[in-house]
């Protein structure tokens, strides 16, 4: 079946989603009118309750006093001798009643509030069933758009320029949706390695700050401090490596970073941990990364100057990956920004899309002669017309 034939055949099908369409299209504001409207009644219960509660209160306080101006002997007795009793009974009274009647007055408005509320909940019960309704008959008439006009059709060539133009644009949006994911992921991770790089600074400076001793003395407090301190530098590396290789894994813009190698000494041989790096070789142990780029240019065999050269490496490490990271932000933030635009742009498409099917069909449909013979002349005759 052809699309020219498939409108004919749903031609009553979609005049009926239309109407059904048309006769909700205003549910949705409807019903967001009537949820504020159920809530400020469920705010005025509330209210009401507390206001019961206090006047509750005042109206047993109020019930009290009147009785024990009336029941007090003593106060009657007193009240006989300065000539007041009526009038202080009389006013007892008059505030116990009054306090009774602002508590019925509140209680009879929680009642007329509690109608209303039903009333209201009836209402937004129905408009959500008519929003499921018009929620229903949107989704059958994309269907039967979809099942009536994807793919290429040779009598609406300006149908299938729209429709192509639309899923090149859904596919730049899931494109850019999964970059901006990514360079997310990246920054994070070149963050967590800037952290561990971090740390790493903070222990060479702890082994920087150890004495340098004479080797025979190698083996005392402050050697192994400083031992303690390099291989905590080292761990640190290493977490570095691994964030940073994931990251390269999660956006392949990231740039290799460089590093210093964090040289490993000898407790038992002649490369002590407390006279560190008297030699350039060494930096030869350094496993190869495929990612990071050993750094092995210090000249110096003085222990405390390698030290602050290897600190000074460590810095500049911790800005190349602050670089990578911000770099990553600014990918993401420009993907953002495209992810707004191309979504902009594939919302008038569709919408384009739809506008275009929809007239299509109904001008298609209009030029379809009516279903059976023409009137006979008794018809015609009835009706005041002209045979055709």
């Amino acid at each position: 079946m052809n699309a020219k034939e498939a409108m004919v055949t749903n031609a009553s099908y979609h005049a009926d989603l239309l109407a059904t369409i048309a006769s909700l299209a205003n549910v949705k504001a409807e019903r967001q009118r009537q949820a504020v409207h159920v809530k400020d009644l469920k705010w005025q219960l509330a209210a009401g309750k507390v206001s019961i509660r206090e006047f509750a209160e005042q109206t047993k306080n109020a019930r009290k006093e009147h009785e024990a101006v009336r029941n007090s002997t003593a106060r009657r007795f007193a009240a006989l001798l300065k000539g007041n009793r009526e009038t202080k009974e009389s006013e007892k009274e008059w505030e116990y009643v009054e306090a009774l009647e602002r508590e019925m007055k509140e209680r009879e408005s929680q009642n007329e509030i509690n109608k209303l509320l039903d009333e209201a909940r009836t209402k937004m019960a129905d408009l959500v069933d008519k929003q499921t309704l018009y929620e229903s008959a949107k989704t059958a008439l994309q269907v039967l758009y979809h099942s009536i006009f994807d793919g290429p059709t040779e009598d609406f060539p300006e149908e299938d320029r729209i429709e192509d133009a639309l899923n090149a644009a859904i596919r730049r949006h899931e494109d850019l949706e999964k970059q901006v994911k990514s360079e997310r992921r990246a920054a994070e991770l070149l963050e967590r390695a800037a952290v561990c790089m971090g740390s790493c600074h903070g222990y060479v400076q702890e082994a920087l700050r150890q004495p340098q001793m004479p080797p025979e003395q190698t083996q005392g407090e402050g050697s192994m401090t400083e031992h303690h301190a390099l291989n905590n530098a080292r761990g640190c590396v290493a977490q570095s490596e691994r964030f940073v290789d994931k990251a390269r894994r999660a956006s392949r813009v990231v740039k290799p970073i460089k590093r210093v190698y964090i040289a490993e000494g000898s407790t038992t041989g002649d490369i002590l941990f407390d006279n560190i790096f008297p030699e350039i070789a060494v930096y030869s142990k350094a496993p190869p990364s495929p990612l990071l780029i050993t750094r092995v240019d210090h000249k110096s065999t003085n222990p405390a100057v390698q030290t602050k050269q290897m600190l000074a490496d460590v810095s500049i490490h911790i800005q190349q990956l602050a670089e990578e990271r911000d770099a990553a932000h600014q990918r993401a933030n420009e993907a953002r920004h495209d992810l707004v635009e191309v979504a902009s742009s594939a919302n008038a498409l569709r919408k384009a899309l739809y506008e275009f099917r929809r007239a299509t069909f109904e001008s298609f449909v209009a030029q379809i002669p009516p279903a059976g013979p023409p009137p006979g002349y008794d018809d015609v005759g009835s009706t005041g017309r002209d045979p055709p």
